[in-house]
């Protein structure tokens, strides 16, 4: 039995190229929260143990009836716990006793 290439010794090479090209998608979707007003969303980065309020990206979409609707996105960075509280004193307690829950939960 004879095994024929049909296709030419450049078309490899392009598919090849294609393949490498291919990047898996990066995104994926956490979880949405409901903001409350007057709360500031806080990040914690779990590995150095630093907090800071979270970069949050604010469009203006206009809907078919003309309408403003604001959209609102954190811009998510690795290894960052996000917690909405009233002020970073508070955002700490709530992050202490989700500690604690979890540790519970474990025994």
């Amino acid at each position: 039995m004879k095994i024929v290439n049909d296709l030419p010794e450049g078309k490899h090479e392009v598919e090849r190229q294609q393949e490498e090209r291919r990047v898996p998608n990066e995104f994926r979707f956490d979880g949405r929260i409901r903001r409350t007003p007057g709360h500031t969303l806080f990040s914690y980065n779990v590995n150095t143990g630093e907090w800071k309020v979270a970069d949050v990206e604010r469009k203006v979409v206009i809907d078919i009836k003309g309408k403003e609707h604001y959209v609102t996105k954190v811009k998510r960075e690795a290894e960052c716990v996000y917690i909405q509280a009233l002020n970073l004193k508070n955002a700490q307690k709530k992050m202490a006793r989700g500690i604690q829950k979890l540790e519970e939960s474990k025994e």
